[in-house]
């Protein structure tokens, strides 16, 4: 198992660290989230009876201030000390994979069986019937409601019992089958108006995205039933205001629907005993409305793209991107290690250079400044150069700044030319065992084996130097917005 979980993070450690951020940024928003909306509950319960319907809904923008809460930098020391559990001792290490391993899989089959679903909802809405409009209720319902939209639709579908709306893009009206039967034409309008407001108000679009977010942020399931109680509240309110209908009669329809209600899993709102008196409730509270934007409810919902915006600009201090990348190399050279039994990669400059020993026969490390301008370091960087946006590499100069190795019964085969491409820095983790820096680096291989034995007499070999690529992109992608 821990084999396992070695390969995997050296063979995809940016789509693993992409996914610990993403599980991280959402259960940050949970949090986030369940404390405004507790924040919303205790407003709301204080102010039951002076906030109108209009204020219910809107009040749940609210909820989006959790996205830009979870993006703030105090968030920072949390987040970097779990990213460095990917980096870290073994145990670690397994702990992290493995939470990361279930939430992912959980996620997924959420994705999967919502997806599914919606397949399977589409697929029976194709082959329905048209609703035979001969009052023309449709055209009238769309005047009253202002909705200009041309992609509606309205069936006749077996599997309601109560007439529903669905869709994102287009938006089809699902009446029962025996409405015909079961509706005077004064109710069929006043439910056809009831499901046009739901469309002019984009709540089936929301309903489905709401349903794509639950599954990555599992606080949105337990809110879902209040927030549509609210949403259908608002909708009963501009009913109300539209139809001139008294809410005694609006009151009874709602009953009777609810006498045929059955919830059907995707598109309707089982409404219960409790969303019902809710409901009722509000209808007795009823006050007219100017049909008008609320402006702040408009800021809140632009506050999470002003946050993406900014967090762009301002990407996490954690990920440093290096300005010598491409144009500053590291030649290291590939030898056989008998101790691990296993190809290492060493800088060619460390076996190049003799090392010093002091007076009492210990050996003296060399400081990476001394190597820098030694003799050896200085001719290994006169055998490349770059040029359009290529490495040229002086094969001859090469092997003759190499050739000391070979003497040395240190065999040459592959060079890599190693240059720094960005450092994900934990300093600040507040785990003393996850603080640290994971240097990335881009490599470039020559085989030396293989141009001594191909038939060119070219001294030169060029290599086209990569820009960065997805590895980098999701990088700066957590760095920037997770």
């Amino acid at each position: 198992m821990n084999d396992f979980f070695d390969q995997l993070l050296r063979t995809s450690n940016p789509i693993l660290f992409f996914l610990l951020a993403l599980m991280v940024q959402s259960i940050l928003i949970c949090l986030y989230g369940a404390l405004i909306y507790g924040a919303l509950f205790c407003v709301k319960a204080a102010l039951s009876k002076r906030m109108s319907a209009r204020a219910n809904y809107f009040s749940w923008y609210a909820l989006l201030l959790s996205l830009p809460l979870a993006s703030a930098s105090w968030n920072m020391p949390v987040k970097v000390a779990l990213y460095a559990c990917l980096s870290s001792g073994m145990r670690w290490q397994i702990i992290s994979k493995t939470l990361l391993l279930a939430w992912s899989a959980v996620v997924v089959i959420q994705l999967v069986s919502q997806i599914a679903l919606t397949q399977k909802i589409n697929r029976a809405i194709r082959h329905l019937p048209a609703f035979c409009d001969s009052g023309h209720l449709q055209e009238k319902a769309k005047r009253a409601v202002g909705l200009k939209t041309k992609r509606l639709r309205i069936l006749v579908a077996d599997f309601v019992t109560s007439p529903v709306s669905y869709g994102v893009f287009t938006t089809s009206i699902l009446l029962p089958k025996d409405y015909d039967s079961r509706y005077s034409a004064q109710e069929l309008y006043t439910l056809l108006l009831h499901e046009m407001v739901h469309i002019k108000n984009h709540d089936t679009a929301k309903a489905f995205f709401i349903s794509l977010a639950e599954c990555f942020l599992w606080i949105l399931r337990p809110l879902n039933q209040p927030f549509r109680r609210d949403t259908e509240l608002l909708c009963d309110n501009r009913v109300i205001g539209l139809d001139a209908s008294s809410p005694n009669v609006y009151g009874d329809l709602l009953l009777k629907e609810c006498s045929h209600s059955s919830a059907v899993r995707g598109i309707a709102f089982s409404d219960s005993y409790h969303t019902l008196k809710y409901r009722l409730e509000g209808l007795f509270r009823y006050k007219p409305e100017p049909h008008k934007a609320a402006a702040w409810a408009i800021g809140l919902a632009l506050l999470p793209l002003i946050a993406m915006v900014y967090s762009y600009w301002q990407p996490a201090p954690w990920l440093i991107l290096s300005e010598e990348y491409n144009t500053q190399f590291e030649v290291c050279v590939e030898q056989y290690d008998p101790l691990f039994d296993d190809t290492i990669q060493t800088r060619a400059i460390e076996l190049l250079t003799v090392p010093q020993v002091s007076a009492n026969g210990e050996i003296v490390e060399v400081c990476t400044t001394d190597l820098e301008q030694s003799p050896e370091h200085i001719q290994l960087q006169q055998t490349f150069e770059i040029v359009d946006g290529s490495l040229v590499i002086d094969v001859r100069a090469l092997h003759e700044a190499l050739h000391p190795l070979q003497e040395q019964g240190i065999p040459i085969g592959r060079v890599i030319f190693q240059s720094p491409n960005f450092i994900v820095d934990t300093s600040d983790a507040p785990i003393d065992l996850l603080r640290g820096l994971s240097s990335f680096y881009k490599q470039y291989e020559f085989d030396m084996t293989a141009f001594a034995d191909s038939q060119t007499n070219d001294d030169y070999y060029t290599i086209p130097l990569e820009k960065r690529g997805v590895e980098e992109n999701l990088y700066l992608l957590i760095a920037r917005w997770l």
